[in-house]
């Protein structure tokens, strides 16, 4: 990134830290850009839980090869502690999250910009069983 190292207060980041953040190694990188007890927040599509033997039936039609970014809240949680970087304020799943998930696409529906309109009615039959969004926040050390 072309910033200074401490340059940021906060880092927000939605819907997209899936795609990089799962890299054992990016928490340190992202970090150097935020200032000492800088606050790191994202939010993410996730897993409310693990698939116990494959992706389940009902979500084949949905889950994509990026998808496999896609973890728990505990996946995340260890992944940033593990590290010793941050003290972590919020690690939880959006309550509702499927939900807000099927809007959004009930809207990219209506005015026909919905990439993957199948999405709609396999989110709404998953009801939050499997997928959501995960919150993450924490501060630098």
């Amino acid at each position: 990134m072309p910033f200074a190292e401490d340059f940021f207060d906060a880092t927000v980041c939605v819907d997209s830290y899936i795609y990089f953040g799962t890299d054992d190694l990016y928490l340190n990188y992202l970090l150097k850009f935020l200032t000492p007890s800088g606050i790191l927040g994202v939010v993410l599509p996730g897993l409310m839980k693990d698939f116990a033997d494959g992706v389940p039936e009902h979500l084949k039609d949905f889950w994509g090869q990026d998808c496999w970014s896609w973890h728990t809240v505990g996946w995340w949680k260890k992944l940033w502690e593990r590290t010793g970087l941050v003290d972590i304020k919020v690690a939880d799943t959006m309550p509702q999250g499927c939900m807000m998930y099927v809007k959004w696409k009930e809207a990219q529906d209506k005015v026909g910009k919905n990439p993957w309109p199948q999405d709609t009615a396999i989110l709404k039959k998953d009801a939050g069983e499997y997928v959501g969004f995960i919150r993450l926040a924490a501060s630098k050390k």
